[in-house]
C-alpha cells in the first residue's frame, strides 16, 4: 500500500503576550518564535501568548526617529500618524499576519 502524504495548510495569526506581539500559526509556534529570535526559553512564568481576533484592529508605536521607514513597510489598509511622542500605525489582526510569521511589535523598547 502507497503511503500518503499529508499536506497541512495552516494560516498565520496574530497573537500577545502583554509584551510582545508576533505573527505565528498557533501558540506554541509563538513561543518558539520568541525562543529563536531572542533565545528566551519557555517557562512556567510565562504569560500565555493569546489570541488576537482577525477583525480586531491592532495598533503599534513607533518611535518617530524610526516612523518614516516603518511606514513603508505597513500591512495593507493601515492608518498612519503621528503624534508628539510616538508614530502610529493601526491595521486589523489579520492584516498584520499577512506580513509573514514573525515579530510585530513589543512594549519594551
Amino acid at each position: 500500500m502507497k503511503k500518503k502524504t499529508l499536506i497541512r495548510i495552516q494560516r498565520l495569526h496574530l497573537f500577545c503576550d502583554n509584551t510582545e506581539t508576533l505573527s505565528a500559526f498557533d501558540e506554541n509556534d509563538a513561543f518558539d518564535m520568541r525562543e529563536e529570535w531572542s533565545g528566551q526559553e519557555r517557562s512556567d512564568d510565562d504569560d500565555p501568548f493569546y489570541l488576537i481576533p482577525d477583525g480586531r484592529k491592532w495598533e503599534v508605536l513607533v518611535e518617530l526617529d524610526e516612523y518614516d521607514g516603518v511606514v513603508k513597510e505597513a500591512p495593507l489598509f493601515s492608518k498612519c500618524w503621528k503624534d508628539k511622542d510616538f508614530g502610529h500605525i493601526e491595521a486589523p489582526a489579520w492584516a498584520w499576519a499577512l506580513q509573514g510569521r514573525g515579530y510585530v511589535s513589543g512594549t519594551e523598547f
